[in-house]
C-alpha cells in the first residue's frame, strides 16, 4: 500500500483552449518535474505553469507539489513565453501600471478556467441587470451580438472602423470588461462594435479561427484586419480604436 508521501497526485492541465490534459505525479516529484514531462511529452517549450492561486515561476520548480499543496488534485494552466529557453521565464515585480493590467489579466484569465473546469460558477462580478450571461448589459448598448455567420459579414461589410470582441460564456475577463465594451459603443458611434462567441463560432468565421485565448479584440478597417489586442485591458483597447478611428 502507497504511503502519503507517495500517493499519487491528478494534475489537470490547460495546455490550450482546444487540449486538457491530465498527468499523474508522485506528491514528493517538483514543479521541474512536471515542467520536464510536460516539455517533452507534448512538445511544449517557454512556458510558465500557473495555478489558481499564483504563477509557479522560477523559485517555484525545486519545490514539491506536497509542499505547494498542489495534492491531491490541481488545475494548472500554461502560459506560453517568448523568450529562448526550455525554462519558464522568470516573474518579477511589476513595475508598471501596465505590468500589473498584464499580471491580472493573466491570474484572472488562470481563474476563469477553473471554474469553468471544475463547474463551479462563472467569475464573479457585481449584476447589472445583464442581458445573459455574456456579461453584456442593456441599457442602450449599440454592441451587435452575432448571431450567425452572414450577419457577421454583413455587419463587417464596411469601410469604417470594426472592433470584433471575441470571447466566451465561461471566460471571467470576458465579462469584467464587457460593460466597458458597452460603454466604448456609445462614445464612439461612427465604429461599429461586434461581440462573437468563440466556442460558436471558431470553425465557421474565419476571421476568428486563429484566436487562441479570450478575450481577442480585433481592428478592422477597410474590411482588413489592423491589429488586435489580448486580454481585458481597457487601456490597450481604448489606444487601439483612438489609433485606428
Amino acid at each position: 500500500m502507497k504511503n502519503m508521501e507517495s500517493q499519487d497526485v491528478i494534475l489537470k492541465i490547460r495546455l490550450s483552449q482546444e487540449k486538457t490534459v491530465e498527468e499523474s505525479f508522485y506528491q514528493t516529484q517538483t514543479i521541474a518535474d512536471v515542467i520536464k514531462r510536460i516539455s517533452e511529452k507534448y512538445d511544449i517549450s517557454n512556458f510558465t505553469l500557473i495555478s489558481s492561486m499564483k504563477s509557479l515561476n522560477k523559485e517555484s520548480e525545486s519545490k514539491t507539489l506536497k509542499e505547494l499543496d498542489l495534492y491531491p488534485k490541481a488545475s494548472l494552466s500554461v502560459r506560453i513565453e517568448g523568450v529562448p529557453s526550455h525554462q519558464p521565464a522568470q516573474q518579477t515585480a511589476p513595475s508598471t501600471a501596465q505590468d500589473k493590467g498584464y499580471i491580472s489579466s493573466i491570474a484572472e484569465y488562470a481563474w476563469s478556467w477553473i471554474t469553468w473546469s471544475f463547474g463551479i460558477g462563472a467569475y464573479s462580478q457585481p449584476q447589472l441587470g445583464n442581458d445573459d450571461n455574456t456579461g453584456y448589459h442593456g441599457g442602450g448598448s449599440k454592441v451587435h451580438h452575432v448571431s450567425s455567420v452572414s450577419e457577421y459579414n454583413n455587419l463587417k461589410n464596411t469601410n469604417n472602423l470594426v472592433i470584433v470582441d471575441v470571447s466566451a460564456v465561461w471566460c471571467g475577463p470576458c465579462k469584467k470588461i464587457a460593460p466597458y465594451f458597452d460603454q466604448l459603443s456609445n462614445q464612439h458611434p461612427s465604429v461599429v462594435f461586434i461581440h462573437v462567441d468563440l466556442d460558436k463560432f471558431k470553425n465557421t468565421i474565419s476571421d476568428i479561427s486563429d484566436v487562441r485565448s479570450v478575450p481577442t479584440f480585433k481592428f478592422f478597417k477597410n474590411k482588413r484586419l489592423v491589429t488586435e489586442t489580448k486580454g481585458a485591458n481597457r487601456d490597450s483597447l481604448l489606444s487601439a480604436l483612438n489609433q485606428h478611428k
